[in-house]
């Protein structure tokens, strides 16, 4: 890796995290006084279509989502199925194709998802086993979606995420009963909370809203799939790219946002090499940090809406480039008193601080303990005043580090 390559990786990742306020949201996000640039042009809704499907079809729907359920329940192949497993399988695939077949789409285009999904059954069934990175599912899910929109795709993964709780709830239920372990009866508990969560604060209608988002931030954090792709692109058509989702379309509720966060931190077991950034997240989640951050994402999506009001074409085209600073600066330099008080209260976690430095000693070594015996810190008052100066970013830099030193680290000098 060249050193400019480095430097522009490293200002993505300074923009992404630092004002990942920002960013986070950046599908779902917009203003309702940016003038849009389809100001003045009507679009009639299309008629509405319900397709029949014949049963020919409806059987081998059944039959592909038979095949990717079964793949999970034999573990890829390495678990044998019972008789008994097998039939309730064949209950469940039964059910989900029902739902599959609601006329949205076409006989053909169902057939062709529902294939698509088979297909790729490996690769899901190692994400719901816990084995796979959510990137690993970035090709079969872009597929599938041009083939049936993402609402109906996202539909098909709820049930397979449901499908998934529910049977590992049941199955430590079953040796609960077998064996009397309470550490069972604690693992169908937590699998019973994510059913909840899934259904009651997560719901069928975000399932694709959320993958949006997650492979959006994982093309802009891997520096170069939106430079790449988007080097045709101008600083407005970016712009409009980030703006043209609300974010009154993402509705899930804390415990949701608890499920989501805590399973994506998850990476941090299934990768051999995991980064810092994924062990601290997974520390976050089993300390209660993620929980308490969940329990303030209304406020944080409200902040998310106010900042992604004020964006310009200058500051897509900061995004587009890489100058992570200059994207930061801007945003920062947009703030008033309101702002700051709600991004302090934002990051007023209990961050465990000597756990996370722990953790960034192990990671870093000595360069860690070198910034930490000599970091400069900030509060939100030095934040607020450095706004219109020089000093702004690095005000900004020691803001962090007062919250979460070993996030600061991680964010701003690591690569230096």
């Amino acid at each position: 890796m060249t050193a400019d390559i480095r430097s522009r990786a490293r200002a993505l990742r300074v923009a992404l995290i630092a004002v990942l306020f920002v960013l986070v949201f950046s599908l779902f996000s917009c203003s309702e006084e940016r003038e849009s640039p389809y100001e003045g042009i009507e679009i009639t809704p299309s008629a509405t279509v319900t397709h029949t499907y014949s049963d020919e079809a409806k059987s081998s729907g059944e039959e592909y989502i038979y095949g990717t359920l079964y793949s999970y329940e034999s573990e890829c192949g390495r678990v044998k199925v019972s008789t008994a497993e097998a039939a309730r399988l064949r209950a469940r695939a039964a059910d989900m194709s029902r739902i599959c077949a609601d006329g949205k789409i076409s006989e053909e285009k169902y057939l062709s998802l529902l294939r698509t999904v088979y297909d790729g059954r490996e690769g899901l069934a190692r994400l719901l086993l816990g084995e796979g990175d959510i990137s690993s599912v970035k090709g079969l899910y872009l597929t599938a979606t041009d083939l049936s929109g993402k609402d109906y795709f996202g539909s098909i993964l709820y049930e397979l995420m449901l499908y998934g709780y529910e049977k590992e709830r049941d199955r430590a239920l079953s040796l609960y009963e077998q064996s009397g372990a309470g550490y069972q009866l604690v693992i169908a508990n937590n699998n019973q909370k994510k059913i909840d969560a899934l259904v009651g604060s997560v719901g069928r209608e975000n399932v694709s809203r959320v993958l949006d988002l997650v492979f959006l931030l994982s093309e802009l954090w891997a520096g170069g799939e939106l430079e790449a792709g988007g080097a045709s692109l101008s600083d407005g058509e970016v712009l409009m790219l980030l703006t043209y989702r609300s974010p009154e379309e993402l509705t899930v509720g804390a415990s949701g946002w608890e499920l989501i966060l805590t399973e994506l931190s998850g990476t941090a077991l299934i990768k051999d090499s995991p980064s810092f950034l994924e062990k601290l997240a997974f520390a976050a989640s089993k300390n209660g940090d993620i929980a308490e951050l969940s329990e303030k994402m209304p406020r944080l999506i409200s902040l998310l809406a106010k900042i992604q009001s004020r964006l310009d074409t200058a500051d897509a085209g900061y995004l587009k480039s890489g100058d992570g600073e200059a994207l930061v600066v801007s945003v920062l330099s947009d703030f008033d008193s309101e702002d700051f008080s709600e991004l302090d209260y934002l990051f007023s976690i209990s961050y465990e601080n000597l756990e996370y430095s722990s953790l960034a000693t192990d990671f870093y070594g000595s360069g860690y303990s070198e910034y930490f015996r000599t970091l400069t810190t900030a509060d939100i008052d030095e934040l607020r005043a450095s706004v219109g100066t020089d000093a702004l970013f690095e005000t900004l830099k020691g803001y962090i580090a007062g919250k979460c030193p070993a996030l600061a680290y991680a964010i701003f000098s690591q690569n230096d």
